[in-house]
């Protein structure tokens, strides 16, 4: 299932994902090796600009005759750093962050 086709994930951009990491205090070393460079994978979206969100595909997925994933395959969206040293994944839930996208719009509306 494609990123944008999927009913429950909101896009989230890279600038709004730092500015999230910011705001909670997300450390900037990684905790296995203290390494301060990490690589995140942007998927490109229709405006072009690219969301940091993926689809972490369950240990259990089955691939069907055709190629693509049975429908019953559980998908679990993240948002994940990886150490460019050790190679040591972070996972950030996306529902976390976007909820701290609406809050702060709504903030931003109310200020208006």
């Amino acid at each position: 299932m494609e990123l944008e086709n999927h009913p429950k994930i909101r896009p989230i951009k890279m600038k709004e994902l730092v500015e999230f990491f910011k705001h909670v205090g997300v450390k900037s070393k990684c905790t296995a090796c203290d390494n301060g460079v990490f690589a995140i994978n942007v998927a490109p979206d229709v405006d072009g600009e690219g969301s940091v969100v993926r689809l972490w595909i369950s240990n259990s997925a089955e691939v069907m005759e055709n190629g693509t994933l049975n429908p019953t395959t559980q998908l679990y969206p993240t948002i994940y750093t990886i150490c460019t040293n050790c190679g040591f994944v972070r996972h950030f839930s996306p529902s976390r962050v976007a909820g701290w996208l609406r809050e702060r719009e709504a903030e931003q509306e109310a200020g208006k």
